[in-house]
């Protein structure tokens, strides 16, 4: 069988050990070579104790893989609970290559996980691997057969007056299209910030319980404190981590949709909201020393 048919499973590129013997991470590719008009896909898996988190960088490649890859997401964030205390997060990344190589760098940076109760933020590094990326052409290339010296071609007629100027503006086209694709590279879509999700979760929903939940996983995703898991009683121990006066500023607003729920106490969505705002900006203010 030719060496550049591709493998229709998934190859096992490397499973590295983090920080800690209870989380692990695995990185696969679905093929070790690819054709440059084709795609490879990775995929990302990250087990641990629950609740985990893993937060995602804005970019996924490294300086270097990024001016000669292209990525898209090709099945986004799932979590995935294995036992009752364990959880697997996933995340799989289609990948196109701009140019032809025999080893073509894929570097990934890292992702940040937090796991259980523990608010340690731990790194997962990803190992680096090359892939090899061929075309059409370049198989007839390695295949071409041993031949003798081959007659030089005639020699070719004068250039017209126009050629150079021409010549001048293709080149001046493939600069410029070079750059775009680099700029392209760079402007790829990002992932909201936690921030960002709590007010998009306020305006579309200002109900109490909607608000109470916005403001949880805010917690959650910024300060690594399990909110969504806890009671606000049991919350009132764990924001150590946040600045004093949003602690503060949260635990009224829980307590005023605790009675919107439970209580049926009659509360205005549009102070809620206030509310919920006024706490975001105080958690973004810097703690003094």
């Amino acid at each position: 069988m030719s060496r550049f048919v591709h493998s229709a499973a998934f190859l096992l590129f490397g499973v590295l050990p983090v920080s800690g013997q209870e989380l692990k991470s695995t990185l696969t590719l679905d093929r070790a070579e690819v054709r440059l008009s084709d795609s490879i896909r990775a995929a990302f898996v990250v087990e641990g104790p629950a609740p985990l988190r893993v937060t995602v960088p804005k970019n996924l490649l490294t300086d270097v893989s990024a001016a000669v890859w292209k990525t898209r997401i090709e099945r986004p964030p799932q979590l995935i609970d294995d036992s009752p205390d364990r959880q697997r997060w996933t995340l799989t990344v289609r990948l196109d290559p701009f140019v032809r190589g025999d080893s073509m760098k894929l570097g990934f940076t890292p992702f940040e996980a937090v796991v259980g109760s523990d608010p340690t933020v731990r790194v997962i590094s990803w190992p680096e691997r090359t892939v090899r990326v061929w075309t059409s052409a370049g198989m007839a290339d390695d295949v071409r057969s041993v031949t003798g010296i081959e007659p030089m071609p005639p020699a070719p007629p004068p250039p017209v007056s126009w050629a150079g100027p021409i010549l001048a503006l293709v080149a001046v086209g493939l600069a410029g299209g070079l750059v775009g694709i680099v700029a392209y590279r760079r402007r790829r879509r990002r992932l909201p910030e936690p921030i960002e999700v709590a007010e998009k979760c306020l305006r579309d929903n200002p109900s109490a319980p909607a608000v109470a939940d916005a403001v949880r996983q805010y917690v959650e995703s910024t300060f690594a404190v399990p909110a969504t898991r806890l009671t606000s009683a049991e919350l009132r121990s764990q924001i150590g981590p946040l600045p004093a006066a949003a602690g503060e500023e949260l635990l009224c607003l829980l307590d005023l949709c605790d009675g919107a729920k439970f209580a049926g106490c009659p509360v205005s969505e549009t102070e809620l909201v206030a509310q919920a705002r006024r706490f975001l900006a105080l958690s973004r203010t810097p703690t003094p020393d």
